[in-house]
């Protein structure tokens, strides 16, 4: 199971990187066309994150949300590796789901537009991840309109974590190009349980803690400010 880390959840390393000290995962201020803006912390262990990228520049807006928390608990007692792998790709369709149930819920107005399986990095060790995309009207860069918004959701990367990325941006705009170089550009840098921390020079520092910060359970609604991905 993940541990918490002994720290901040968050700590500062080298080039303006910060790392989720529990996972290994590390984003840097820039990737691709997009600046790191906030991050937010959901338990108070430490294990639930989230940062948040805005595109570099504001046209076309596009908000990037990365999440990192525990993939759904799996125990195999000792059971052959294809029931093991049988057992988390079940486990890992219904967390995707529970993702989509979530947009529902928050988004009474969104519709499904399609779904689909999608290949994870292969640096990830994750077999698989799915995509889901959507369209429905909030208040997105400062007015309101429709949008579409995307969710990609990849478990047991490492054997234990889930990566999880809420994408939105106004309805019409080309921003899969961006959107695909902002995904190829992040690496998956989580490391398994049993694997030792990456060997980054750090400064210790703990990762400056935004107002945004919050320790709540991940299904909660937070209202992002303009040009921010919500949940």
């Amino acid at each position: 199971m993940p541990q918490a880390g002994s720290g901040p959840a968050m700590q500062e390393i080298a080039q303006g990187v910060i790392e989720h000290a529990a996972s290994g995962m590390q984003f840097p201020l820039e990737c691709g066309d997009f600046t790191r803006a906030e991050f937010r912390q959901y338990d108070a262990a430490g294990l639930d994150v989230s940062v948040a990228y805005n595109s570099s520049s504001p046209i076309p807006p596009i908000a990037v949300t990365a999440y990192v928390y525990p993939s759904p608990p799996l125990r195999s007692f000792g059971s052959p590796k294809s029931v093991v792998d049988d057992a988390k790709s079940t486990l890992a369709l219904g967390e995707f789901e529970r993702c989509k149930g979530e947009i529902a819920k928050y988004h009474p107005g969104a519709r499904l537009t399609s779904e689909t399986d999608f290949s994870a990095p292969s640096e990830s060790r994750s077999p698989k991840g799915y995509l889901a995309c959507y369209t429905y009207v909030e208040n997105f860069g400062g007015r309101t309109g429709p949008v579409e918004s995307l969710l990609y959701v990849y478990c047991y990367v490492g054997d234990i974590w889930t990566i999880k990325f809420r994408i939105t941006y106004s309805a019409g705009v080309d921003a899969r190009p961006l959107v695909d170089r902002y995904l190829k550009d992040l690496r998956w840098t989580i490391r398994g349980p049993n694997q030792p921390a990456l060997q980054t020079p750090t400064s210790g520092t703990p990762a400056a803690a935004s107002s945004a910060e919050v320790t709540e359970a991940r299904g909660a609604p937070v209202a992002p400010p303009p040009g921010t991905a919500s949940r």
